[in-house]
């Protein structure tokens, strides 16, 4: 699974929250998405600015911040 960071912000929160609430049952692999020029994994994101070292990311109607990742 792969994030679309032309889909709308909401869309994108919402596929790596179901993926977290499943702990990894549904047998997907975490959303995998490139973050300055690195391959990540999306651990989770916010829809809101949480300070701290989010990283923004530009989405198709707005941003999201990316709290937690690791190399894919």
């Amino acid at each position: 699974m792969r994030v679309d960071w032309s889909q709308p912000a909401r869309k994108i929160h919402d596929q790596v929250r179901a993926w977290h609430l499943t702990f990894g049952l549904s047998g997907l692999r975490a959303p995998l998405a490139e973050l300055d020029g690195e391959e990540v994994v999306v651990l989770q994101t916010r829809l809101t600015d949480p300070g701290g070292d989010a990283r923004r990311v530009e989405c198709g109607d707005g941003p999201i911040w990316v709290v937690a990742s690791e190399p894919a």
